[in-house]
């Protein structure tokens, strides 16, 4: 069995962003172009999780009757990397 290791969510970005360019600038065929989009659109799954997962880390933030900020215990992921489609292989 492969091991499959989590990526950061900008080395994610980096990876889309080339098989896009590969599949705007490269002469390559339907297969190859259909695995390169499976496996672009995994990675927008995973670029979409992280990034709700920001998003809720964010609204955890809220301000005290006092006017002062205060951070609460955030509970719950969106994202776990221990799933399949989180992981990718490099």
């Amino acid at each position: 069995m492969e091991k499959k290791t989590s990526i950061s969510f900008e080395k994610a970005v980096n990876k889309l962003e080339k098989i896009v360019d590969e599949m705007e600038n490269s002469d390559i065929d339907l297969d190859t172009v259909f695995k390169k989009f499976e496996e672009g659109v995994k990675i927008s799954k995973y670029l979409d999780k992280k990034l709700k997962n920001y998003e809720r880390k964010i609204e955890v933030i809220s301000k005290d009757s006092k006017l002062k900020y205060k951070i609460e215990k955030y509970k719950d992921d969106v994202v776990d990397d221990s799933e399949n489609e989180n992981n990718f292989n490099f």
